[in-house]
């Protein structure tokens, strides 16, 4: 009998043997480095077809905390940017709405 490890990487996604034609690119800003910790204050993406870029999406986030400083310094959103916008909850319908049953492809996502 076989012995079963756990899964050291639960929320990869599969993995694809061909590069789809349609796909959208995702990024993220936080709070901070931390997932458990941290919250999204944008949400960007691309859409490419065929290797073309043909649409794209971003939006700030209001957070449930202050922004660091050095995440300003380094993302250069501040919390007079995201004090009047809507919160996670809508931002990521949103996201989710413009990403519809595309491929999302991004770096360090999982």
């Amino acid at each position: 009998m076989r012995k079963q490890y756990p899964n050291p990487r639960p929320y990869k996604g599969k993995s694809m043997i061909d590069f789809p034609n349609t796909y959208v690119l995702a990024d993220i800003e936080t709070t901070g480095l931390s997932a458990g910790s941290c919250a999204i204050i944008e949400i960007s993406a691309i859409r490419y077809a065929n290797g073309i870029k043909v649409d794209s999406f971003s939006t700030l986030v209001k957070p449930s905390r202050k922004i660091d400083r050095f995440i300003t310094g380094l993302t250069g959103i501040t919390d007079s940017m995201v004090a009047d916008i809507p919160g996670i909850a809508e931002s990521i319908m949103a996201f989710y709405r413009y990403a519809g049953d595309d491929i999302l492809v991004g770096y360090n996502v999982n």
